[in-house]
């Protein structure tokens, strides 16, 4: 039995990740026909800790803080002595079944007074719970339910406590609820291109970093063309000799066209393709990368599981190019006209159609965590769930490594 985790990222009011929200199942209990999100499910499990301590909730969230949701029953057990390596990294987020009564606020203070950080998840009725929100460190609001009017006047009677806006979906949502006041924003609004009121042309630095990816698309490509693209910019040619020294080749490099040509093809490809991510995102909130990145290596990842083995450097291309369109501000259809992928990947990523789909499909319910759309899809594919998680494990591990070899560059 493995615990499936996604962390979902919280933005502050200037794009900057402050922090995370884990959502998980275990996959003993992936049931088709269980709707719920699963958040509460497994909150007190061993194999979660086992993920979120031995493998590192850096893995998951690069040492911001985690939201984690536990039920009222858990609350009363005793978990926070199983969770006490990782209470500085942990906000324990409750909800409405955590009524006001004494042996509630007796756990909340005892576990408060241990180090821990409370968050709650605000019902739509809210009334009676003051005692509840004088504990609490952070208040979180679903943009999509509550009474903005009566959750902002809440609000301000607790000063102290951070406030949350969550499924802000848009970038109009996500303007209105800064100017309301919120500190901290959770919601797909990150993901959305800005193409009304803005210019649609594309920066230097990211037209090199389209060219680049032209470059490489042929299974057969010129080093050469690469070469001559990476000369045209100091980041670029920075960033190249940067990996390959962190390769520890003997040799001397004499340029660039030798630098290409000493790594070869299959590694000036995986350069990049991460680089030219990096740099398309330049000016976007590093999560735009972040969701690039591990969308690709994650498809990468269940390419064999689709049967799709032989097509997991294209279904690599699919997940980069998956926000290409937020990273360049431009409709999808546009943006992947710049990088002339393959007609497989723009069928998945335009058509939502076409033999690659299914993977992107099964990433979009697995990142939203929509668990019960996950088990449909391990039953049509007879996928076992340990494959998935392995995939997925093996994916944040990779995500983590370039982060750090990329802040090694720097």
């Amino acid at each position: 039995m493995k615990v499936f985790l996604v962390p979902v990222p919280v933005f502050d009011k200037t794009m900057a990740v402050d922090s995370y929200c884990f959502m998980f199942k275990s996959s003993d209990n992936l049931i088709i026909g269980d709707q719920g999100s699963g958040v509460l499910d497994g909150a007190v499990n061993p194999k979660l800790l086992e993920i979120l301590d031995e493998i590192g909730i850096d893995t998951f969230t690069l040492g911001e803080p985690g939201f984690l949701s536990i039920s009222n029953v858990a609350l009363l057990g005793d978990f926070y002595q199983r969770f006490e390596n990782l209470r500085e990294h942990l906000v324990i987020t409750l909800d409405q079944f955590v009524t006001p009564d004494p042996i509630y606020i007796d756990r909340i203070n005892l576990i408060k007074d241990l180090g821990f950080k409370f968050a709650f998840n605000l019902p739509q009725n809210f009334k009676n719970y003051d005692p509840i929100f004088q504990l609490m460190d952070y208040i979180l609001v679903d943009q999509t339910t509550t009474n903005k009017k009566e959750a902002m006047a809440l609000l301000e009677e607790y000063p102290n406590a951070i406030s949350v806006a969550c499924n802000v979906n848009s970038y109009n949502v996500f303007e209105l609820a800064k100017a309301t006041g919120y500190k901290l924003f959770e919601g797909r609004f990150y993901r959305i291109p800005l193409t009304v009121g803005r210019s649609q042309d594309v920066s230097p630095l990211k037209i090199f970093a389209i060219q680049l990816l032209n470059a490489v698309r042929e299974d057969n490509f010129e080093l050469d063309e690469v070469a001559r693209i990476v000369e045209k910019d100091i980041v670029l040619s920075v960033s190249l000799l940067r990996h390959i020294n962190s390769q520890r080749f003997a040799n001397k490099i004499n340029n660039i066209q030798h630098a290409a040509a000493m790594i070869g093809q299959k590694e000036i490809r995986k350069w990049v393709s991460t680089t030219a991510s990096v740099q398309l995102g330049a000016d976007k909130p590093s999560e735009i990368n972040k969701v690039s990145l591990i969308r690709a290596k994650f498809a990468e990842n269940l390419a064999p599981m689709f049967e799709l083995a032989v097509h997991a450097d294209s279904l690599f291309l699919m997940g980069l190019f998956s926000v290409i369109d937020a990273m360049l501000d431009l409709s999808i259809d546009e943006a992947l006209s710049m990088v002339a992928v393959a007609d497989n990947i723009r069928e998945a990523l335009v058509k939502n159609a076409g033999p690659f789909y299914p993977v992107y499909e099964f990433i979009q319910f697995y990142e939203a965590a929509d668990w019960a759309s996950v088990s449909r899809f391990l039953i049509l594919y007879e996928i076992d769930a340990e494959q998935i998680y392995t995939a997925y494990i093996d994916t944040m591990r990779w995500y983590k490594s370039l982060v750090v070899a990329i802040e090694n560059e720097q």
